[in-house]
């Protein structure tokens, strides 16, 4: 099995409430990408976002960065924001009402060929060309 993470994956495991079920669930993934028996997919981008919104949320400049480190530790390939990336990015902001971030997240998604896109975000449900599986 493959999957793509989102975002909001790793702020779920990192930042979420323990009472939130998405926090347990966030971190559940991360439990069987460490197992190593599943292939896990995320954008570089990702980073960006991550340390973005945990700066954001936090107001903790150095946790956010030491975030972005942690990343870096996980069995996850990442995926480089390439020009056919682009490319695929925009072809499906002409087709859905979706962000630019959310499209390259699909479009990173599609190019590695993964099997589902992990989030809590609803707007990929928009996106027929991936398959999102919910945190919850």
């Amino acid at each position: 099995m493959s999957a793509y993470l989102d975002t909001n994956v790793f702020f779920f495991a990192g930042f979420g409430e323990e009472t939130d079920p998405r926090t347990q669930k966030a971190r559940e993934i991360l439990l069987r990408m460490a197992e190593g028996k599943e292939t896990f997919y995320t954008s570089l981008i990702t980073i960006d976002e991550l340390i973005w919104a945990a700066m954001k949320q936090k107001k903790d400049r150095k946790t956010a960065i030491q975030q972005g480190f942690r990343l870096h530790q996980l069995s996850i390939k990442f995926v480089p924001l390439i020009s056919s990336i682009s490319l695929k990015a925009l072809h499906l902001m002409q087709r859905y009402q979706i962000n630019p971030r959310d499209a390259l997240h699909a479009a990173s998604c599609m190019e590695v060929k993964a099997e589902s896109l992990i989030t809590d975000d609803a707007d990929f449900d928009e996106i027929k060309e991936v398959e999102r599986v919910k945190l919850e």
